[in-house]
């Protein structure tokens, strides 16, 4: 993500598994022009930090599918011209976090339109036992064994 950072022009970022890593900085004066940022499918996705002068001009953040990320990044409250943030198939901590009595509401509460998937989250002890479950067995698993809890 470093280096994508530091294309001046880039104004638009989305991408499956577009960052492989644990743990991620957006660094003061990264992104300069980006508008949009979704960030989808990060399986290994932990840990974000955005330092004060990144991402100047972004107004729309879309999280998705990175059921690891627990917490939003304090750097987001920073990011002054964020106008819209959606949330989709996160975990019911990290939905919480942001709800208006949530831990990290303060770092959103600047946002003007905060999309939350309401009822739609993915349980994830569950999806850890059945990960467990299907590397102990050599058996098929049912489509339906792999179902997420949707709420």
């Amino acid at each position: 993500m470093e280096a994508l950072g530091k294309l001046p022009h880039l104004k638009y970022l989305s991408g499956w598994e577009l960052f492989m890593g644990k743990k991620m900085t957006c660094s003061r004066n990264s992104f300069p022009q980006l508008k949009t940022l979704l960030l989808r499918g990060l399986s290994n996705f932990e840990e974000w930090k955005i330092e004060e002068g990144a991402m100047p001009t972004l107004s729309r953040l879309g999280i998705s599918d990175c059921y690891k990320l627990k917490m939003v990044p304090d750097g987001l409250r920073l990011v002054t011209t964020l106008r819209e943030v959606e949330i989709r198939w996160m975990s019911r901590a990290f939905k919480s976090s942001i709800e208006e009595d949530g831990e990290d509401f303060y770092k959103v509460q600047h946002v003007p339109s905060i999309d939350c998937m309401e009822d739609c989250y993915i349980d994830t002890d569950a999806l850890k036992s059945k990960r467990s479950k299907m590397t102990q067995s050599s058996m098929g698993v049912s489509l339906q064994d792999l179902s997420f809890k949707i709420t």
